[in-house]
């Protein structure tokens, strides 16, 4: 098995006790399993393998998602070369730059935070997709990602009366398994060849005569 991030082979040993992997569960939803990780050791490991890492790797990958990509850790593209500027090619990119970056600034005093917060980050990707949107996870997102992303790229508010009481991870794990069941359904309802199955009891019946 090769590791997803460095894409060198995960060697016996060592190695191997201590890699992490990604399951994809029958809900919809992706559990991460090994060394340390809170889902589980791999042993205990449920559903169908998605992908694999070294521990250090899945480490490092984890710390740049967390600043907002998980290859660049960056989250605004990166400035153009004074030789793409020079030539006009990064002069667009100049512009649209500045522009995310008064963007976030306004995002930061509005929500309270640094720039660099989770928090403002969120706040960000659902200011760019209109609102709560649909979305996958790279990585598992710490505690203190969560409940900024819980607040904006999901829409829920857990101070206010009603909401879920769920742990942050459990919260999150049904709301992506909710979501996996809506498209699961609206793929059912557009494929006109689709029928709902036929129920039967396939238990052993007897006729009794009275």
């Amino acid at each position: 098995m090769k590791c997803d991030s460095c894409h060198r082979s995960i060697a016996s040993g060592v190695d191997a006790r201590k890699m992490i992997c990604e399951y994809q569960q029958r809900d919809g939803t992706a559990k991460v399993f090994g060394y340390m990780m809170p889902a589980g050791p791999l042993i205990e490991a449920t559903g169908r393998l998605a992908r694999g890492w070294h521990h250090k790797c899945w480490h490092i990958v984890r710390k740049r998602s967390a600043k907002g990509d998980a290859v660049t850790g960056r989250v605004l593209p990166a400035i153009p070369t004074a030789y793409e500027i020079a030539t006009g090619e990064g002069v667009e990119r100049v512009a649209a730059l500045r522009e995310a970056v008064a963007d976030m600034q306004a995002l930061a005093r509005e929500v309270g935070k640094p720039v660099g917060d989770p928090h403002v980050h969120e706040a960000h990707q659902a200011k760019l997709h209109g609102g709560p949107y649909e979305h996958t996870h790279t990585m598992r997102l710490d505690s203190y990602q969560l409940l900024g992303h819980l607040t904006y790229a999901h829409g829920t508010n857990r101070t206010a009366s009603g909401r879920s009481k769920l742990p942050l991870h459990e919260e999150h794990d049904q709301l992506h398994a909710q979501a996996a069941q809506r498209r699961t359904e609206l793929a059912r309802t557009e494929d006109p060849g689709y029928a709902e199955p036929i129920e039967h009891d396939w238990r052993e019946q007897r006729v009794a005569e009275l």
